[in-house]
């Protein structure tokens, strides 16, 4: 019952014509009190109303009630008792307090109870929420029943309970396609959702780096729809600026004018020698048991050292926490990987990955098809192992990796006895162990212990052989403290120790045969060589990193040790970043840095004999400008380099006089120098839903000077001008297309001035011009890329198929010159080639 209205009906007699209108303010209700509704009346289901004329007195207070309109006795009892105990603000005349007479309605009226409601029955549902095709769990995800909802556990389990019978169960998680299923109560469900195609590729954090420092990250993802690459993230640095294109494609990593081993792959913080099998058919890891890649173009920080160009760096990953793997065959090779959990995901995970080459089957069945009568025999393989444990405190995890190549080659002549046999193997394999813990104090310790060896062993027409065997163990470890906010401290030591081992053997010309040298009998007694140096060259390295609002500094130091020249070098190095915009438009950041490099000479070139043991290190100075322009989709880098080289290794004829007083040829002598400068673009389209892409141009100048009576000369890799594009579109229903196009100046070459006419034996040689001083045609090449996905509840299958050379330009690697050298034709590098994969995934 409520209060409906407040009139008023008295009017205050006994004014004068001669006085001004009285003004009258009516009385305002202060207090209600509700009629109580007559018992017999509700229980008859009566409604009503009464209209009572109440008096106010000049306190407010109810001194008259009359009934005006009745309702009948209990109604109207009801109505006159709550009237009674209302009180009001007073009416008031000219602002005195008057009593009034006013108009007070009471309604009587109720709302019948609602009927009862049938009892509810609560069912239980629970299940797990995977993803469909990997069936990885979906920790996250949200399942929606009525008014009900959970949320799936880390192992993607969900539990729920709901009205007992036929619902409409809505499943979403971010990244994927949302669904919804019909369920009976109480059900046990397994949901799977299909990967949303917009959703973006993850991000790679990576830790340690030194800001003002160019570091370029590839995504295992990212790099896996790059068209020439097969798959492989570290093909696809090769696309990336300030890298040189390798001649005839094969796997050599030539980064700002630098020699292709002034370059270090690191895997799991321990350096490996080859990067690529068999020259760059696939790189030596996984890219599939990769977390990321870091490609650091020079001024690296004091963490890496023995190298003057760039490093590499590559990190596995831990194996998931569920079963799961593939098997994934193409033209070229077959790979198996699995991983998941040790027997339960809270003791911990591995992961094992192999692959194995049978090209050599394949190339035995086309060549002769082909009509090539050369016998070629290439293999490979390779494998990567990791077990993660749970620790209270800090991470641990174990490993294995190696790879091993083969290539035998024979080219067979009109006298079987005259065949030539070229036959070469390399490899190399290790086992580590990678902790971290965080320490009292603020402290965290990072440590890295790998051992294993690598082998190389190259022999040709049973007469010259040479090989190598390394064994090498390795010790990193790191500590870092950060005392305060602004101030993060890293020191740590870089052991390498084991052994070389160098055997070398060649037939002795001057035991039969001509006197010249330029027949040899096979029978002839043989030059053998065998050289045992211990490996240690300890290194140790102390970092500090600055930061003041917008402002970074990175001063480091770094001491190595060689013991195979006994030499010690010192190498500071700085680096500083400032950011100078920031906002909605994108943020700006300037960043500069310079340093000093060693690295020692290539092993081989330190073997008496046929090198020298008494090199120097080899050394470069680096400096970088740039800045950064970085907005959520777009990356845009624009960096100058310069570097200064000294002490490189070149050929010589000079000699020394050894203890004995007799003369002895150096074969080598640190006396090159070389420079290299280059302006770098890169426009990266940051990996977004379904594409990814850019734009890389390195505009650079290589030059060496071998001081041994020849002017500064281009080196042998310089490549003035270099451009890429590559991207990659998701289309549709598990289609998605890709393109790279790649453009680079031909390499330098010597021209041949003319030939002269050797008596000996009526054969030609060349006498070449000044060094480097003309030029290869210019390089292009389109590749192209298309994959299909097939996904289902709990496996997925994939094809795709990577065409090089799409529009097979002959591109001249190299010339080829007839017995006189009057004429020329160019030696064509990799033509149309495709290469068609199928991948089955679990």
């Amino acid at each position: 019952m409520f209060l409906l209205g407040l009139l008023l009906c008295a009017v205050v007699a006994g004014s004068a014509p001669a006085r001004p209108s009285p003004q009258l303010t009516p009385p305002r209700l202060l207090e209600q009190h509700p009629a109580d509704y007559p018992p017999s009346e509700k229980a008859a289901g009566r409604q009503a109303q009464v209209l009572l004329l109440l008096t106010v007195g000049a306190d407010g207070r109810v001194t008259r009630t009359t009934v005006d309109s009745s309702a009948g006795p209990a109604f109207d009892q009801a109505a006159v008792a709550s009237a009674r105990l209302l009180r009001f603000a007073p009416a008031t005349l000219d602002g005195k307090p008057v009593p009034v007479r006013v108009e007070y309605r009471v309604r009587f009226q109720f709302h019948p109870p609602p009927p009862p409601q049938p009892r509810v029955v609560l069912a239980r549902l629970f299940g797990h929420v995977l993803e469909r095709g990997t069936r990885d769990p979906l920790p996250g995800a949200t399942v929606v029943v009525g008014q009900e909802v959970a949320t799936a556990a880390k192992d993607g389990a969900f539990a729920l309970e709901a009205p007992q019978g036929s619902q409409t169960v809505r499943v979403a998680c971010a990244g994927h396609e949302p669904v919804e299923v019909e369920a009976t109560l109480p059900a046990e469900l397994t949901v799977r959702l299909r990967v949303d195609d917009d959703t973006p590729y993850h991000a790679t954090v990576t830790a340690n780096r030194a800001p003002g420092t160019v570091v370029r990250t590839l995504k295992p993802e990212e790099a896996e729809k790059v068209a020439g690459t097969q798959g492989d993230v570290l093909r696809a640095v090769a696309d990336l600026p300030g890298v040189a294109r390798p001649p005839l494609g094969l796997g050599m990593l030539i980064v700002r004018g630098g020699a292709p081993e002034d370059t270090k792959v690191f895997l799991e913080g321990d350096e490996i020698p080859l990067a690529f099998h068999l020259g760059a058919l696939t790189a030596v890891v996984n890219t599939d048991t990769l977390a990321g890649l870091d490609f650091i173009p020079g001024t690296f920080p004091a963490k890496f050292g023995r190298a003057t160009a760039g490093v590499i760096d590559l990190r596995t990953r831990p194996g998931k926490e569920q079963l799961h793997g593939y098997v994934q065959a193409d033209f070229v090779n077959a790979t198996a990987l699995v991983e998941g959990p040790l027997g339960s995901p809270e003791r911990g995970t591995f992961i094992v990955s192999v692959r194995k080459s049978y090209l050599d089957s394949v190339l035995g069945w086309a060549l002769p098809l082909a009509g090539v009568s050369e016998t070629v025999s290439p293999n490979f393989w390779d494998y990567q192992a990791r077990v993660d444990f749970k620790l209270r405190h800090g991470t641990l995890h174990l490993g294995a990796f190696g790879s091993q190549d083969h290539l035998g080659l024979v080219v067979p002549s009109d006298n079987p006895e005259d065949s030539d046999h070229v036959d070469s193997s390399n490899g190399f394999h290790r086992v580590y162990l990678a902790w971290t813990t965080p320490l009292p104090h603020g402290l965290t310790n990072e440590l890295h212990v790998a051992a294993g060896f690598d082998a190389m062993d190259v022999g040709a027409t049973g007469l010259v052989k040479a090989g190598y065997t390394v064994w090498r163990s390795t010790v990193r470890d790191e500590i870092r403290l950060r005392p305060w906010s602004w101030l993060e401290l890293a020191g740590g030591v870089d052991l390498q120790l084991g052994q070389y081992q160098f055997d070398f053997s060649t037939a002795n010309p001057f035991t039969s045969g001509t006197t010249g040298g330029t027949a040899v009998d096979p029978t002839a007694a043989l030059i053998t060589e065998k050289e045992t140096e211990p490996l240690l060259e300890p290194g140790g390295y102390l970092q500090a990193t600055l930061q003041r609002q917008r402002l970074t500094v990175v001063p480091s130091l770094r001491l190595d040790y060689s013991h195979a020249i006994h030499a010690t070098w010192l190498d500071p190095r700085i680096s500083a970043a400032y950011r100078v915009l920031e906002g909605a438009a994108g943020d700006v950041t300037l960043r500069a840095a310079t340093g000093l490099f060693h690295e020692h000479p290539r092993p081989d070139l330190l073997i008496p004999l046929y090198g020298n043991p008494n090199l120097l290190p080899e050394q470069a100075v680096q400096a970088s400008v740039g800045a950064v322009y970085q907005r959520p989709q777009l990356r845009f880098e624009l960096t100058w380099y310069a570097a200064w080289l000294s002490h490189l290794p070149v050929a010589t004829r000079a000699s020394t006089l050894d203890a004995d007083g007799n003369q002895t040829p150096l074969n080598f002598a640190s006396t090159g120098t070389g420079s290299s400068r280059g302006l770098e673009l890169l426009a990266r389209w940051e990996p977004q839903p379904g594409r990814f892409g850019w734009i890389a141009y390195t505009l650079s100048q290589s030059l060496r000077n071998d001081h041994q009576g020849q002017p500064e000369h281009p080196y042998d890799y310089d490549q003035p001008n270099v451009l890429t594009a590559v991207g990659s579109y998701r289309i549709a229903h598990g289609w998605s297309v890709g393109a790279r196009v790649r453009y680079a100046t031909g390499n330098p070459t010597s021209p041949v001035q003319r030939a002269v006419l050797d008596d000996a034996d009526g054969s030609y040689f060349a006498v070449d011009g000044p060094t480097n001083t003309v030029r290869l045609p210019d390089f292009f090449e389109l590749d192209l890329r298309a994959d299909k996905e097939w996904v289902f509840d709990s496996w997925k299958l994939a094809a795709y198929l990577d065409v090089l050379n799409a529009t097979n330009n002959a591109n001249a690697e190299a010339w080829h010159y007839n017995y006189d050298y009057t004429e020329r034709t160019p030696i064509r590098g990799i033509p149309f080639f495709p290469s068609l994969g199928l991948k089955g995934e679990f």
